[in-house]
């Protein structure tokens, strides 16, 4: 029909711009929500965070025995690291085993991503542990004995708070003075 809108079209177009609407507001929540979660991984950087050496701190050791051999817990920090992460602390295990180095052919562990338990490793039988990297073999050592996965790192940043390792010697800020002490066989130089 020609000439002015009838109510036909207006109900037409009335539905038109509805649905507009609708898919309008389906694509600005979506992309609020990417915003808030690039937010929040933002956030989640910038937060303070508590190191701990895994090797001689977090689990004993008594000697290279491979990537795959990770020693029993040492019960005094699992506890503190447990009171850190009910706290809402932001707590990583920092070592060396996950220092650059290169490996090809490496998967990644089948129920853990992105440090986010998918499902209990003790019911996958079907793991590819031979194929592991060290810090899958961590990340299957945390679940078990700390009952979470934390960041697994080697290196630190401005928002560490602390390093809890068995090998650190704590220096006083801005002096150069060595605070408790000094490891055998290594002797201040005369000029402290």
């Amino acid at each position: 029909m020609y000439g002015p809108m009838s109510d036909i079209d207006d109900i037409f177009f009335e539905d038109e711009y509805a649905f507009m609407n609708e898919q309008h507001m389906k694509e600005m929540k979506e992309l609020e929500e990417r915003r808030r979660k690039k937010m929040e991984e933002k956030t989640r950087n910038d937060e303070p965070w508590y190191g701990f050496d895994l090797d001689g701190t977090l689990a004993e050791y008594h000697g290279w025995k491979g990537e795959d051999h990770i020693g029993d817990p040492v019960i005094p920090i699992v506890q503190m690291i447990r009171a850190l992460h009910r706290a809402g602390m932001r707590v990583k295990v920092m070592t060396a085993r996950v220092a650059p180095r290169d490996k090809v052919n490496t998967f990644p562990n089948p129920y853990i991503k992105n440090c986010v338990t998918i499902q209990d490793p003790s019911t996958q039988t079907w793991a590819l542990k031979d194929r592991w990297t060290a810090k899958e073999f961590i990340q299957e050592w945390c679940y078990r004995n700390l009952g979470f996965v934390p960041e697994i790192t080697h290196e630190k940043d401005y928002h560490m708070l602390s390093l809890f390792d068995d090998r650190c010697c704590q220096v006083e800020t801005n002096t150069g003075k060595i605070l408790g002490r000094m490891p055998e066989g290594l002797a201040m130089p005369p000029w402290n």
